[in-house]
């Protein structure tokens, strides 16, 4: 752990917010290997204050989808506790500033709206750094984009 909790102060290095995507936190909570040393130290990192964390209610819609598809009501009230009581992460609404920088994001990159509203979340709560899974978002410019397969490939 403590050769993870360097390369994470590392990657966080001058990031005071971290914007984050569904995937962490689907992985995190489902304890998907081999990510679990990882995000746990990123999740720490966060919840000790070395850095905020940011993330959008796309999180909460697409988090949801499978604990309430297969009826399970404890997932759905755990996932919703961690999102809303996680010490140092942000949660944000979509106004119209995240609409419209999702809407020029979409228009740079061509990609899909709830990607674009997570990014513009994340740019327009000061994050600097994005972590997330999908290989589609490394094309964006305005934020550095981290994804998780790469670094745990680093960690091999």
């Amino acid at each position: 752990m403590e050769e993870i909790d360097a390369k994470v102060k590392k990657l966080f290095k001058g990031h005071q917010v971290v914007g984050l995507d569904t995937m962490p936190f689907i992985y995190s909570l489902e304890a998907r290997k081999p990510y679990i040393p990882f995000l746990k130290s990123i999740f720490y990192y966060i919840e000790k204050g070395l850095a905020k964390g940011v993330t959008s209610v796309i999180t909460l819609i697409e988090i949801l989808v499978k604990p309430i598809k297969d009826q399970n009501l404890k997932a759905v009230r755990n996932y919703k506790f961690v999102l809303n009581n996680f010490p140092n992460l942000k949660m944000v609404n979509i106004d119209t500033n995240v609409a419209e920088k999702g809407a020029e994001l979409r228009a740079l990159y061509g990609i899909r709206t709830p990607d674009a509203l997570q990014v513009a979340s994340a740019i327009e709560n000061q994050a600097t750094i994005f972590l997330s899974n999908d290989y589609n978002l490394k094309k964006i410019k305005e934020i550095e984009i981290v994804l998780l397969k790469q670094m745990m490939d680093q960690f091999k």
